[in-house]
């Protein structure tokens, strides 16, 4: 199971799961870059390390461990699943606010269920290219995607945005915005108004 989105977000009981397999990533709840970790049950079937050599963690991935990386993420985990259930509430309240006011926005829509994740939000801007509405955003420090991290090398049309029907103009349209435990109500409140200021002033410039 691939956690490295869900790792610090929700709370999940590795005891109580049926989950053989499941990494994470520390750059993901702000824990230093470099640093990951892979759980594997005692039920799982037997891999074969990728990395051979030393015989470190348990055999599993030899060479010098990343200590500090390693701490770091430890620190980080702990951090973030002590207030797990206020930084959700948090960041719920953010995205609400966030959808119910871009969405005053003439053409703009907000994309998926008012039950996923709080912390991301795929945003359809009508009539403006999502890397335009990107850089125009840019200027005034606010910082978006036009896609997730994993496929930024791609240029083809996602397909989980043609799968839940947007047509490849609406896609191309579509931008990303990403909340965390640290984003608060005015960042929220500042970004709404670059919104309300970009998006009319890029929109005289589309092609009819």
């Amino acid at each position: 199971m691939d956690d490295v989105q869900g790792f610090g977000k929700i709370g999940l009981k590795m005891k109580d799961s049926h989950i053989d397999f499941l990494s994470a990533s520390s750059h993901k709840i702000h824990g230093p870059k470099g640093s990951g970790f892979l759980y594997m049950s005692d039920r799982a079937v037997h891999i074969s390390p990728y990395i051979m050599g030393g015989g470190q963690q348990g055999g599993m991935r030899s060479g010098t461990l990343n200590v500090p990386g390693i701490a770091g993420f430890a620190k980080a985990a702990e951090l973030i699943y002590k207030d797990i259930e206020e930084n959700h509430s948090r960041a719920k309240e953010i995205r609400e606010y966030f959808v119910t006011e871009a969405e005053k926005i003439e053409e703009v829509r907000a994309n998926g269920s008012a039950e996923g994740s709080p912390y991301i939000l795929s945003l359809t801007v009508k009539g403006i290219r999502a890397e335009v509405l990107l850089h125009a955003l840019e200027e005034k420090g606010v910082y978006i995607s036009a896609g997730s991290a994993c496929s930024s090398h791609k240029k083809k049309i996602s397909d989980t945005l043609k799968g839940i029907g947007l047509t490849d103009d609406e896609a191309g349209s579509t931008v990303r915005f990403s909340f965390s435990v640290h984003t608060d109500m005015k960042e929220a409140e500042y970004c709404i108004e670059c919104l309300n200021e970009v998006i009319p002033g890029l929109r005289r410039f589309r092609r009819r």
